[in-house]
């Protein structure tokens, strides 16, 4: 077998997700995605080698830019966008003067004067094309921060994060002054046109994570008329009262935003479905109605089953699996507490599922499948990264794994 240095696996355990692809129908496939992409950007040092005090903008590690990448990734995919955005070294550089910029002064701008502590020409062209951030404690929670827009009821950083044909982004983090900044160059990345989707929504259709979903909804559709277009919003059946915001154009495609109004952002004890539908919407001088669901929905959770559950109730414990790293098999361990229904599977980074390797009713104690590194068809697993899920007694567990050749 081959062995690997604890750092070795680390970096592989870290490594960017590019071109993911998900189904979001599908609740164990967006919550394998949450857990191997999503979570997996959390946690890695920024390496930040600047000084805000000497106007020294420096730099932070690839690792690090990567993180934010793969959560940039995450969000596009979950949408059903090409993720595979790339990032242009030119403008890293000039991201990292504009992020110090904004250390430096503790204050964000698109217009920064040249009269800023730490002012450069380069910085402030970047500011100009980018989104900015202030006072997250990471770049990732930057992405985040970006995607949800809370207070910004045009959706304008979303709308350029998820603009479907962005392919060019630059990056920059600075820290210090008790202000982190972070700035996304997205203006003037765009390539052709991807041919698929017709139209973008975050939340979009299908199961979203609540850590994910946010108040603020929004449904961008390129070139359309959103003036007289009006949207109507239930819960689980019964109507959910929304706030209807003012159309802003100039933010990468055409897009309506609306925010639930009694949105609490808390975890929810069940999936929650919604139902959209926008009608009036202009696409070239006629009008469309457009409908789809949304599952709001705690990835840690087991499908509808209640989080909070009586005492005794089965909560299923996710072990390490052995070997791990592996190439021929390992075997996949759990414990039960009180007889139970569980579903053991693998998915991989996309959030495909692969396998399964145990469903059904198990009594308690401890368990153990093994996983030869195959998948449901037959055919050898590729090398890389993988998801064991567990779900069992209202709760889910995962541990990331790694196949070798």
């Amino acid at each position: 077998m081959r062995h690997l240095t604890a750092a070795a696996v680390l970096l592989l355990l870290a490594a960017p997700a590019r071109a993911l692809t998900v189904d979001t129908q599908d609740r164990g496939a967006v919550a394998a995605l949450f857990d191997s992409v999503y979570l997996a950007s959390e946690g890695v040092p920024s390496g930040f080698s600047g000084n805000y005090a000497a106007c020294a903008a420096g730099d932070v590690s690839a690792a690090y830019r990567d993180a934010g990448l793969r959560r940039l990734a995450y969000f596009r995919a979950m949408a059903g966008l090409p993720s595979d955005v790339a990032l242009r070294a030119d403008w890293n550089a000039k991201c990292q003067d504009a992020a110090l910029m904004m250390t430096a002064n503790r204050q964000l701008s698109h217009s920064p004067p040249a009269s800023w502590t730490c002012y450069t020409a380069g910085g402030a062209e970047a500011a100009g094309k980018s989104n900015l951030a202030g006072g997250y404690a990471t770049l990732p929670a930057a992405v985040t921060g970006w995607i949800l827009d809370g207070g910004v009821p045009s959706a304008g950083h979303r709308r350029w994060i998820l603009y479907p044909p962005q392919q060019t982004m630059g990056v920059g983090a600075t820290f210090g002054n008790s202000y982190p900044a972070y700035d996304l160059w997205v203006i003037g990345g765009a390539g052709a046109r991807p041919p698929a989707p017709e139209w973008v929504a975050w939340p979009p259709a299908g199961y979203v994570p609540y850590q994910t979903a946010g108040a603020l909804w929004s449904f961008s559709y390129p070139g359309a008329d959103f003036s007289a277009a009006a949207v109507a919003l239930t819960r689980d059946g019964v109507a959910a009262p929304v706030r209807l915001e003012t159309v802003a154009n100039g933010y990468g495609d055409n897009t309506l935003c609306w925010t639930v109004l009694d949105h609490t952002g808390s975890k929810p004890a069940r999936d929650v479905r919604y139902h959209v539908a926008l009608s009036n919407v202009r696409v070239g001088g006629a009008p469309r109605t457009f409908a789809y669901d949304v599952v709001v929905f705690d990835p840690a959770s087991a499908p509808g089953i209640a989080v909070d559950q009586p005492d005794g109730a089965a909560r299923g414990r996710l072990l390490a699996n052995v070997p791990n790293p592996f190439t021929a098999a390992t075997a996949v361990r759990y414990e039960l507490p009180a007889a139970a229904d569980v579903a053991l599977s693998v998915y991989d980074v996309s959030g495909r599922r692969v396998a399964d390797l145990a469903r059904g009713r198990r009594a308690a104690g401890a368990h153990a499948a093994v996983w030869d590194g195959r998948e449901a068809s037959g055919a050898r697993a590729a090398p890389g990264v993988y998801v064991v899920r567990l779900t069992a007694g209202g709760t889910a567990a995962a541990r990331r794994i790694l196949l070798l050749r």
